[in-house]
């Protein structure tokens, strides 16, 4: 008989989710026995929703692997646990909600000593005591690489058949009237509109350009800072219950790279983006150590974990000082590219387009 080649086709990691998500939508036509309730947010965003009462509840998980996400014996064991259970926490922030439980799920090699394992298990903890998420149970198994894999819950205290959300700036410290509409359900990719502002928490490249540093042996003070930003992010959840609070609706963290990310909230609310590169926040370290590259690190670099926003620009005008110093209004919002337009448009400060060589990580196209 002739045989036969089997040839594997290569999708990115969003085209697979996208036909996940149509499996799924296949699947919900069925009758179940027990119907859950719906969810308010499915797939696609930083975190899932779903009602319960006067709350809502949401659902995130992240995976770290080692060799993909960390590399084992580079990583300090408690930073590990920290940056997974930060991770995590940056999706509930993205949402305007507060981290509340924990499962994880630890694959190990069985080379690893279990006093290595404890310090991972207190980066976990201080995290989750930082910024909320208690670690209430999992599962351990063996597995030929080192993974830790984190399935959070949080909560977003919202009130039951609120009016359309108003976008109306809420100080902090004052009381809503009751009847008076909530400043935003639930903060959400899909819902940046033309005109609006595009915000970011903080500065931005820092982790791509710890990763450099670490991959090309730079020391010094200024190295030490960007590793730190790469092993030791701080999820925003501060930030993120400020931005819901006072009536954003559009945001997500920047964990893929800002251009990719924006990429998605401008697909899925069908507008697109015009950055201005020189206004991004950006560490001067990392200037200083990769003068011919930062804005590379800057635009396709990951895992920074700020949040990335959008408000009108009254609001923006509102909120931004509320975020600390690093916060900045780095473009715009506006209609849907057409004729081949880019999505999102990076220019300089003479409003020439930037050339993008790497818009950001694609976990199943990168090589």
């Amino acid at each position: 008989m002739q045989s036969v080649t089997r040839q594997k086709t290569r999708v990115g990691e969003f085209e697979l989710i996208a036909r996940l998500q149509a499996v799924l939508d296949e699947a919900r036509q069925v009758a179940h026995r027990i119907a859950p309730p719906p969810a308010i947010v499915d797939i696609g965003d930083d975190a899932a929703a779903v009602r319960r009462g006067k709350l809502v509840d949401l659902y995130t998980a992240d995976a770290m692997v080692d060799g993909v996400h960390f590399r084992r014996g580079q990583i300090p064991w408690k930073d590990l646990g920290w940056k997974a259970m930060a991770s995590n926490q940056s999706d509930i922030a993205a949402m305007g909600g507060h981290p509340m439980y924990a499962l994880v799920t630890l694959g190990i090699t069985v080379d690893e000593r279990a006093e290595d394992l404890e310090e991972m298990y207190r980066g976990l903890t201080l995290a989750g005591n930082k910024y909320g998420g208690q670690v209430v149970g999992g599962d351990i198994v063996r597995s030929p690489v080192l993974f830790v894999n984190i399935a959070l819950t949080g909560v977003a205290d919202v009130p039951v058949n609120v009016p359309e959300v108003e976008r109306a700036p809420v100080m902090k410290g004052t009381m809503r009237q009751p009847g008076v509409a909530e400043a935003a359900v639930l903060m959400k990719r899909s819902a940046a509109q033309p005109g609006d502002l595009i915000g970011v928490t903080g500065k931005v490249g820092s982790s791509a350009g710890g990763l450099a540093a670490l991959d090309r042996s730079i020391s010094g003070p200024e190295a030490q800072t960007l590793i730190r930003s790469h092993f030791h992010p701080e999820p925003r959840v501060p930030e993120g219950l400020i931005l819901v609070q006072n009536g954003v609706l559009a945001a997500m963290d920047i964990s893929d790279g800002l251009v990719a990310d924006m990429g998605k909230m401008a697909h899925l609310s069908n507008v697109s983006a015009r950055i201005e590169l020189d206004r991004v926040p950006v560490d001067a370290a990392l200037k200083r150590l990769f003068p011919g590259e930062w804005n590379a690190m800057v635009l396709g670099g990951g895992e920074d974990y700020e949040l990335l926003f959008t408000a009108p620009p009254s609001l923006m005008q509102q909120v931004l000082p509320m975020l600390g110093n690093s916060a900045a209004v780095i473009g715009e919002i506006a209609a849907a590219a057409t004729g081949g337009s880019e999505t999102v448009l990076v220019v300089d400060s003479h409003g020439q387009p930037v050339p993008v060589r790497h818009t950001g990580w694609d976990h199943l196209l990168e090589t």
